[in-house]
């Protein structure tokens, strides 16, 4: 994407941010917003220069921005804020009746808020601002402070944009982020609409009510592939295999040799109800993104009173606690339940639940860094499961012997990975990790996955093919031990002796016979982090104190 030097708009208005923002998601068709000007009526007009010396306005103004952004109308008001504390009186009673008269029409409405002296960007949705101001209106405070936002929506900075507003509208809109893919044949689809149209039994569709930043909120804990089956006949579509396909990071965990028949050969396809979520709630909208190119057409034999007419039923959950953790804690235990039914859930998938229980930790459960990583398995390239190596790496931290390492899991390592999770979100000592906040303090554990980031980068690891488990063991446990939770820079002028020695371990442990065999034994992985360990140790320089 093209970028522009954002040093030479120092001085520069917010407006002018905006703006320039703005033609760059024209530029690329993300969204077409446009500048709504204030209306003004002239009084007096310099006769030399023909500019307006004075002048009044001829009515109120609304919102400073309107446009559609992939087919949802948005509507917007930018603001600037000098201190920690927003006062309510930059918003006037008709932009807030504006605002909510545009969301009832299905619009988007929000403000940007680009706090000053800390140089950041806030998205606040309308619903946020609305909370703030009817607790004003109600004799409350007249303003709202920094910290009683929701650090979710502080845009990122991001290269080329100005203001990434589209990255907080993203995050407006979001279906809840555990569930997975759509894995239901076009046969199945066709099952369930006929199921429906004979009346026979449907389980219901699971909603679960979810206080967020003080706000309720329906997540779909079950049934996403019956609301994505009758989206699909409703459209009469169903998405090609080869227009969305199965990305090859198969998010199966890489904890060894898997069995061919471990799980139902299941279709897979990159294709969730997101795409049409994410074109708006209209049927214009979603026809939009309905092309020969991706979707077959299909008769599912159904008329427009079938949808009507018909009865899907829905389980709505409100659970007995008040406090946003425990109700993320508790969801997230309900969707790995309830999916053990059905078209299983495969390790991964079902641990990804997890990573949401808050939500700041998802780029430390599943950093961007790591994402290309792969490891061949049964055939398949299959993705670096980062949470295993840092649950095995968080154990040995605490304890200091390889030869306890995951004792006692053998055969439920899915519960030791579910346990280091825990321990991370809750920050705390249960024994068998050691506590977050002792490896990083503050909870502040970015600049060591930069770190990683940079470290994997200069060893030319996105050029390497891991062919076994053996491989990403031995390559990736002591640089994480060093990099992640040491915080140790790797020596690079010596990179290709660290290289060689890496890859003559493998080649030894691949003439071994119970490795080459049995990988997956922690008796084998043991010694694999070992003397992963034992040799990045070697080539550690400036370490850490």
């Amino acid at each position: 994407m093209p970028t522009w030097n954002s040093r030479g708009l120092r001085g520069s208005t917010l407006e002018e941010f905006i703006n320039r923002t703005n033609e760059k998601y024209a530029e690329h068709n993300l969204a077409m917003i446009q500048k709504i000007p204030t209306p003004i009526t002239p009084i007096n007009i310099d006769k030399e220069t023909r500019h307006i010396t004075l002048a009044y306005f001829d009515q109120k103004s609304t919102v400073d921005y309107i446009g559609a952004v992939q087919g949802i109308p948005v509507c917007f008001d930018a603001k600037e804020c000098h201190t920690d504390t927003f006062p309510l009186a930059n918003v006037h009673a008709h932009q807030i009746q504006f605002m909510q008269d545009f969301e009832n029409q299905q619009g988007i409405s929000f403000i940007l808020i680009f706090y000053t002296q800390r140089d950041e960007f806030y998205y606040m949705p309308f619903r946020q601002l609305y909370e703030f101001w009817e607790r004003a209106q109600n004799g409350g405070r007249k303003s709202f402070r920094l910290e009683e936002l929701n650090p979710e929506f502080f845009l990122p900075k991001k290269s080329g944009i100005l203001v990434p507003y589209l990255e907080g509208l993203k995050k407006d809109l979001e279906l809840p982020p555990y569930q997975r893919n759509f894995v239901w044949s076009e046969e199945q689809v066709k099952e369930f609409v006929n199921g429906l149209k004979g009346e026979i039994f449907v389980p219901p569709v699971t909603i679960g009510v979810c206080n967020k930043d003080g706000v309720n909120h329906n997540l779909i804990l079950d049934g996403q592939q019956r609301l994505s089956s009758i989206l699909l006949a409703f459209f009469g579509v169903y998405p090609k295999k080869d227009a969305f396909p199965r990305d090859e990071d198969e998010r199966v965990m890489a904890d060894g040799v898997a069995e061919e028949d471990d799980e139902p050969d299941v279709e897979y396809i990159n294709w969730s109800l997101r795409i049409f979520a994410d074109k708006g709630p209209t049927v214009q909208g979603v026809q939009s993104a309905i092309t020969h190119q991706q979707y077959s057409f299909v008769n599912y034999g159904i008329t427009e009173d079938f949808f009507e007419n018909k009865y899907l039923p829905f389980s709505f959950i409100i659970p007995n606690a008040d406090n946003e953790a425990e109700q993320h804690e508790f969801y997230s235990s309900v969707f790995r339940n309830i999916n053990i039914l059905g078209t299983p859930l495969n390790p991964i998938e079902s641990r990804q639940s997890l990573y949401f229980l808050k939500s700041e930790l998802q780029s430390f459960f599943d950093p961007e860094c790591c994402r290309n990583l792969k490891i061949e398995l049964v055939g398949k390239n299959q993705a670096y499961d980062f949470v295993r190596t840092m649950a095995i790496l968080s154990q040995y931290k605490i304890d200091g012997r390889f030869n306890r390492l995951a004792q006692g899991y053998k055969p439920k390592m899915e519960k030791y990975y579910e346990e280091y999770i825990y321990a991370v979100v809750n920050d705390k000592n249960n024994g068998v990790f050691v506590q977050f906040s002792t490896i990083f303090p503050g909870k502040d554990f970015a600049p060591r996955i930069t770190l990683l980031n940079d470290t994997l980068n200069e060893l030319g690891y996105n050029q390497l093919h891991f062919k076994s488990i053996i491989d990403s063991d031995v390559y990736m446990f002591g640089l994480v031990y060093n990099t992640v939770i040491e915080g140790n820079n790797i020596d690079f002028t010596r990179k290709d002796a660290l290289m060689r020695e890496l890859q003559n371990k493998i080649s030894f442990f691949k003439r071994n016979d119970g490795h080459r065999a049995s990988p997956s034994l922690l008796k084998y992985m043991r010694t694999r982090v070992e003397q992963s360990i034992t040799i990045f140790n070697r080539y550690v320089i400036h370490p850490a104190h």
